[in-house]
């Protein structure tokens, strides 16, 4: 079950530029076509709303204490994440860090 295929190039294009042109696009020379067959299907784009449609079913069908656990795991979490970004960048403002992180930068004339 091989498949022979040609470059879109070759196949026809003495073709295409015999054939007549409607006398309005006389001055336009047919183009090549190329056909990803990778691009995304209808259907899969279906199952994705599908997907996201049921996360949110699956949170508001849950029991209000358990929507709220999860609301409040949700803000710890976020909470953490800024405060590691607020240390991180405490650090690095530190001048005995830039002096050591500008020594290790190679100069320009080297």
């Amino acid at each position: 079950d091989e498949v022979d295929w040609e470059d879109a190039d070759s196949v026809g294009s003495d073709e295409l530029l015999d054939t007549k042109l409607p006398a309005n696009n006389n001055t336009q020379t047919p183009k090549p076509i190329t056909i990803d067959m990778n691009a995304p299907t209808k259907a899969n784009a279906k199952k994705k709303r599908k997907r996201s449609a049921r996360r949110m079913y699956r949170f508001h069908s849950l029991p209000p204490h358990l929507q709220s656990l999860l609301l409040e795991i949700q803000r710890s979490h976020l909470l953490t994440l800024s405060s590691r970004a607020i240390q991180i960048s405490k650090c690095c403002s530190n001048l005995e860090v830039l002096h050591v992180a500008n020594s290790l930068v190679p100069s320009q004339n080297s």
